[in-house]
């Protein structure tokens, strides 16, 4: 009797940055930016966390919103974690600030997600960029962090972190359990970012690792490759 080699099952989390509802920002999934995330829903049964600011730049408060923000959270391959506020205020990332700052800005943010009755489980920083003393602070209101990589040498035990492994400008295999594709939303300001670009990279990246491997795709809050 011979028996065939059990193939390595990995599983594929992808997230989106600075999805918000402003048009060319994800205003409209099927027409607009968000479609090539429905083409790899579609294709492959890839999953997206979807991380919104509140109140992008103080123009786009979420709250007032709300079709568009329950046409995300109705489609089963959608999540959506925090991404700051304002997202930046000046030049000042949300989440780089004092912890006064800070605190005023999860204030913010858990206001504009409750007018929506959502509660979201986690977050990350805008432009990853975060202040050391803020993480205790974060854990108060959420059960994970995608962190920057640039921090991982932090001791953090207050909050869950998980990393990003990739990008969809360059996904990449590198024989790991887990791949974190971060990916954004932008295509004016990030041209490499373009909905067909995108697409086509990443689809490519996925027929050919499911060659070697059996792809599992989750949600960012899904992965096990979280630092205490």
């Amino acid at each position: 009797m011979t028996f065939k080699n059990k193939r390595k099952i990995v599983k594929v989390a992808m997230d989106i940055d600075d999805v918000h509802p402003r048009k060319g920002f994800g205003i409209d999934d099927i027409n607009d930016n968000l479609r090539y995330a429905r083409l790899l829903n579609k294709n492959f049964g890839m999953k997206f966390t979807l991380f919104i600011p509140t109140n992008c730049f103080g123009e786009y408060p979420i709250s007032k919103y709300k079709d568009w923000f329950e046409n995300i959270i109705n489609k089963d391959y959608y999540e959506v974690g925090a991404h700051g506020h304002y997202h930046h205020r000046k030049d000042k990332a949300d989440f780089a600030g004092s912890q006064k700052e800070v605190n005023e800005i999860i204030e913010l943010m858990e206001s504009e997600f409750s007018e929506l009755g959502y509660t979201p489980t986690g977050v990350k920083p805008c432009g990853g960029l975060i202040t050391q003393g803020v993480y205790g602070s974060l854990s108060k209101k959420f059960e994970w962090i995608s962190d920057s990589v640039a921090y991982k040498h932090r001791k953090v035990n207050s909050i869950k972190r998980v990393f990003c492994t990739c990008s969809s400008a360059s996904p990449q295999y590198k024989g790991e359990e887990e791949i974190y594709i971060q990916s954004h939303i932008a295509s004016g300001e990030h041209i490499s970012n373009s909905i067909d670009e995108t697409y086509n990279r990443v689809s490519e990246f996925l027929v050919t690792l499911s060659k070697e491997v059996d792809v599992l795709p989750v949600f960012v809050s899904q992965l096990t490759m979280v630092k205490k």
